[in-house]
């Protein structure tokens, strides 16, 4: 899993969750074989589809496509049951619960996407935040976070940095 999210992650771009997924190669004695593959075609994460997609072609000449992303865009595109598709998703709320963010994967060697699983990713606040928020408060300045982030990583880094846990999504916006 964490081979083929590598594949479907590029290092120049300096994109976070790329450049983490990327390190976890040398914790999983990955790299000699990560070195095996080349990117042929590479699509960036994109906020629209919610996603990264390559196109690798291996040392023997095989050609396959991976990608990264949203997890329930990922289990879509591998057309789970949806029985498995709501037990995976229980996964991602019980993960997002406790603040991770969950990276979908999935790999395609013909027509069909076959889902490979999920990655939990912590990113923590920095060790500053809370302080520089308790100042701009003692300062009269009403904070409030924006994220795109999954409602439960929110009421979570809410809690985390002394924002409050009264989250309001888009549509009560």
């Amino acid at each position: 899993m964490i081979l083929y999210a590598s594949l479907a992650s590029r290092e120049e771009d300096k994109d976070p969750i790329d450049l983490a997924i990327l390190e976890s190669l040398d914790k999983y004695n990955l790299k000699e074989k990560y070195s095996n593959y080349k990117q042929v075609k590479f699509t960036p994460f994109d906020p629209i589809k919610k996603r990264t997609e390559a196109l690798i072609e291996d040392s023997n000449g095989n050609k396959f496509y991976v990608t990264k992303g949203a997890p329930q865009v990922i289990l879509k595109l591998t057309r789970l049951s949806e029985k498995l598709f709501d037990e995976i998703m229980k996964s991602v709320d019980k993960y997002a619960q406790r603040g991770y963010r969950m990276i979908g994967v999935a790999k395609r060697d013909d027509d069909k996407w076959i889902y490979v699983g999920l990655i939990p990713l912590y990113d923590p606040p920095r060790e500053d935040a809370s302080d520089t928020i308790n100042l701009l408060k003692t300062m009269g300045v009403d904070v409030k976070m924006v994220t795109g982030d999954h409602i439960a990583i929110a009421r979570k880094m809410g809690r985390i940095l002394g924002i409050g846990s009264k989250i309001y999504t888009i549509d009560e916006i």
